[in-house]
């Protein structure tokens, strides 16, 4: 597990300590906002957005450099006029480089022509990702929604504040953006005579002062970083896509070293702390229902508690709260038997290995059903609570009706 997170670690999938804090924080924030002005709407609205927004997958990442690339080489192709002595933006194209246009064309029209061009290639950086994401997933939806878990589990565990923001992910220039970098805006950005290998958006360390370029940077990281943490706040809806998440972290090409991954690596060792919580606190719960008589009545004694207690369901035990018991319970026996397994196979003992693979399998295997009810359940509360709409409850029900 690292302190903070950079672009190998999230690549590698290694956990960051600042991303749990960071998802943690978000977590606690939403709730104190929601109490604070009696409403879950902002949470409902990034519950209903997240699928879409974490539906990135390989194919949607190319797909995406592409339209971005396509969509700027008009204005690339005017920055080649630059080089004449024309008008035009300083744009800079795949294969085309200008060295001496920036500042030729700052004499012919000062600081006001990087503004416009800033927001022009933000907006087709924002097109490009969105039509890239909505094609991928309807001509691939199965892997698209395989991702989902990997992209959140990305998101909440490895990502943190220090991990450069991403313009156009996979971009070999314009991809990311980082509030370290001394020239803020992009990272990899041409200087001197060297030619561009990728399309980058422009040069603002030639045309406007570094004060400029950091507000600028700044007003773009305010969204992404706002984006960040409402993927993050949604935890609390789809925290049981931690059962789904493995995939996220490189799984061994045989049995011993998916055994030494499982039981050694960070991300099931999280799991596993995670799942027994979640036990622990289902069983207080329980425990309090029995021997506390006013247990029902303090939870609603403050506007947090009773935002707390949509969730809690203190006046009794639903269905879902079960289904997350069962799939925590599952992790718990997971990973007992990769460690007995992993043990054997360091004492040289013998070990079927095709009936544990099995039963490692099929728990993994039912993960998906128990982990997707309970999300759909407190999406349905979410969305209930938020709107004001009178519809049916869950409770001990399977389905509201």
């Amino acid at each position: 597990m690292r302190l903070i997170s950079n672009n190998g670690s999230v690549a590698r999938g290694e956990v960051s300590l600042l991303a749990i804090t960071e998802t943690c924080l978000a977590v606690a924030l939403t709730f104190y906002l929601s109490a604070h002005f009696n409403t879950l709407r902002w949470l409902a609205t990034a519950t209903c957005l997240a699928p879409i927004l974490l539906l990135r997958t390989g194919k949607s990442v190319e797909l995406g450099v592409s339209i971005f690339d396509r969509l700027m080489r008009p204005i690339r192709d005017l920055s080649l006029r630059a080089m004449n002595g024309l008008a035009g933006p300083i744009i800079i194209g795949r294969e085309n480089h200008i060295p001496t246009a920036v500042a030729h064309t700052h004499r012919l029209f000062g600081y006001g022509t990087v503004l416009p061009l800033w927001a022009v290639s933000l907006f087709a950086a924002l097109v490009a990702r969105v039509t890239a994401t909505i094609w991928a997933s309807i001509t691939h939806p199965l892997t698209a929604f395989k991702a989902i878990p990997d992209n959140w589990a990305r998101i909440t565990l490895t990502t943190d504040i220090c991990t450069p923001l991403e313009i156009v992910p996979g971009h070999p220039i314009s991809g990311q953006a980082s509030l370290q970098d001394q020239e803020p805006m992009f990272l990899d950005q041409p200087s001197g005579d060297t030619p561009a290998t990728g399309t980058a958006l422009f040069m603002p360390s030639l045309l406007l002062p570094s004060v400029v370029i950091r507000l600028l940077t700044y007003t773009l990281a305010v969204p992404a970083l706002f984006y960040r943490w409402s993927l993050k706040a949604t935890s609390i809806v789809y925290s049981p896509l931690f059962f789904l998440a493995r995939s996220t972290f490189h799984e061994g090409t045989d049995f011993p070293t998916e055994l030494k991954l499982i039981c050694r690596g960070d991300f099931h060792r999280i799991l596993e702390v995670y799942s027994r919580v979640s036990i622990a606190l289902f069983i207080l719960k329980f425990i309090l229902m029995q021997i506390w008589q006013g247990f029902v009545d303090w939870w609603q004694i403050h506007p947090l508690s009773q935002f707390l207690a949509l969730y809690v369901v203190p006046e009794e035990i639903p269905i879902w709260h079960l289904v997350h018991l069962l799939n925590s319970v599952l992790v718990v026996v997971f990973m007992f038997v990769a460690r007995r397994a992993l043990l054997r196979i360091e004492l040289g003992l013998p070990l079927l290995k095709t009936a544990n693979r099995r039963a490692l399998g099929l728990i993994n295997g039912l993960h998906w059903p128990l982990a997707i009810y309970p999300i759909v359940c407190t999406a349905y509360i979410t969305v209930q609570a938020a709107r004001n709409w009178h519809w049916p409850s869950i409770g001990t029900k399977w389905v509201p009706w």
